[in-house]
């Protein structure tokens, strides 16, 4: 884990240089576990974490099997990236019109002209669906954006094993806040989001 690292622009070249000489600094000491991860806290500006992208040369050049990045304020990972090969890449556009958790083929892009929610911004009720959300991904969770158009959107992309392939969902977080706001607990929302489950 390393703090005080982070992107200042999306696909910050001088972020991933510095994580590149932290692996190349590393590299020796890590090198006898199956593991090598390293995890980038996010404070400044944590909705920079889905920017967070290293291929799997890149990685491999910094003796390392993965790179994430944890959102500063919640302590939730919501970017992997790993030696596995970069999924096909589906843009937010295609995902519009299904219909909540349809299934999608590829890693969601959201373009960068849509405003970004961080966990931070969320209302009570949604930060508990962003937090049900990471940990029913688990190990599968690729990266999870909240952004606004015509409301809140929550876009998360998954990685199902084996084989290795990706797919985005689009979860209904507005939804599923306002039953809680209702009376609805977690607990009852938790089994709708079972689409989320990797594997």
């Amino acid at each position: 884990m390393v703090k005080g690292i982070e992107p200042k622009m999306p696909r910050d070249p001088g972020f991933l240089d510095a994580i590149k000489k932290l692996g190349a600094a590393c590299k020796d000491t890590i090198a006898n576990f199956t593991e090598r991860e390293i995890c980038a806290v996010i404070v400044q500006a944590p909705g920079m974490a889905e920017h967070v992208m290293a291929t799997p040369d890149d990685l491999a050049a910094m003796g390392l099997t993965k790179l994430t990045a944890m959102d500063g304020d919640s302590g939730m990972i919501v970017r992997v990236n790993d030696v596995d090969p970069l999924p096909t890449t589906l843009s937010y556009g295609s995902l519009r019109a299904a219909k909540p958790f349809s299934e999608q083929p590829g890693s969601v892009e959201v373009a960068p002209n849509y405003l970004r929610k961080t966990y931070k911004t969320l209302t009570p009720q949604q930060q508990q669906i962003f937090g049900a959300v990471v940990q029913l991904a688990g190990r599968a969770l690729i990266k999870i954006i909240c952004f606004e158009d015509e409301g809140l959107k929550m876009a998360v992309a998954l990685k199902d094993l084996p084989p290795s392939r990706a797919r985005s969902l689009m979860v209904p977080i507005v939804d599923l806040g306002n039953e809680m706001v209702a009376g609805a607990t977690i607990d009852a929302i938790v089994p709708k989001l079972n689409p989320v489950r990797g594997g």
